[in-house]
């Protein structure tokens, strides 16, 4: 992930300038941001003490370089707070539940956690950002508990939300950063279960959780 990042931070600054290429690159290399050297990037970035030749840096840039920021601790919700009192917009709110989830600490996590499984209190859309945030840059240690309770709880989901609700909960809170065969086999051993097998609609959605898995262990698989 550490050389993902290099790689994208160092096409954004040598691509040509305000050109869509190094837009992209500038957008997805808060997504693989990883280190204390990639966090001090993102940061001059975002306050202007590097710019970017061409490159204007717009509200949702800068929202995408902020929760890079986030994912790496570097910065909180005061911050996320700030942002959102001068973009308190439909995206903004938005940006800044995505954010908020992406705090990488095992509160933010579990709060993500009972507000998307325990209640309704979230709409369609700031669940569906808030739960995409859930596995933003987390480490496997974050994320490891909530494997069984993911299992525990989707039929839960599934019988208290909408389906749209429950499908944004059932796909973006799978633990899909932890691409291990357990987690494909504990996977395939749920979708045979009467429960699953009696709803034809979730388990499809399940089956399309376990398709990056398997993708990634044929990758890791090559790699050794």
């Amino acid at each position: 992930k550490a050389k993902i990042g290099d790689a994208l931070l160092k096409m954004a600054r040598e691509a040509e300038a305000g050109s869509e290429a190094q837009l992209q690159f500038l957008k997805f290399t808060p997504r693989f941001a990883s280190t204390p050297e990639h966090a001090t990037a993102l940061r001059a970035i975002l306050s202007g003490e590097e710019k970017l030749s061409g490159r204007e840096i717009d509200t949702d840039l800068k929202w995408d370089l902020l929760t890079g920021l986030v994912t790496l601790g570097a910065a909180d919700g005061a911050e996320i707070d700030a942002m959102l009192a001068t973009d308190n917009t439909a995206n903004g709110q938005k940006a800044a539940a995505l954010a908020k989830a992406s705090v990488p600490t095992a509160e933010a996590k579990a709060a993500v956690w009972h507000t998307a499984v325990e209640t309704n209190d979230w709409s369609n859309t700031i669940l569906q950002y808030s739960t995409l945030g859930f596995s933003r840059g987390a480490n496997i240690d974050l994320l490891a508990p909530y494997v069984e309770k993911y299992f525990q709880d989707v039929l839960k989901i599934w019988n208290t939300k909408t389906f749209k609700m429950a499908e944004y909960a059932i796909v973006n809170l799978y633990p899909i950063t932890i691409a291990t065969k357990e987690l494909a086999d504990k996977t395939r051993a749920f979708l045979d279960t009467p429960e699953i097998t009696a709803i034809p609609a979730l388990r499809r959605l399940l089956v399309e959780n376990l398709d990056p898995i398997d993708r990634a262990l044929k990758v890791q698989a090559k790699d050794n």
